[in-house]
């Protein structure tokens, strides 16, 4: 139950996070940012946890996959 309110505390404060930072920010700046969080946070996350970042075989694999769910339903209309 904790780690699903932390979780709607940290989607809820993201949203107001981005419209307050949309103001004084450029939207590259911000896109960024974001990417370099979800990193660090990844980075974090496998160390705790005692995993390794993918090899060089799985990056062609990760690359379709982010280009499918992130990039594809901004491009598709």
């Amino acid at each position: 139950m904790r780690r699903l309110l932390l979780l709607a505390f940290i989607w809820g404060w993201s949203f107001l996070l981005i419209k307050v930072i949309v103001e004084s920010v450029p939207p590259t700046f911000l896109a960024w940012g974001r990417i370099l969080l979800g990193l660090v946070v990844m980075l974090a996350f496998l160390r705790s946890t005692g995993e390794r970042f993918p090899g060089r075989g799985a990056w062609g694999h990760l690359l379709v996959l982010g280009l499918a769910m992130s990039a594809m339903p901004m491009i598709v209309k």
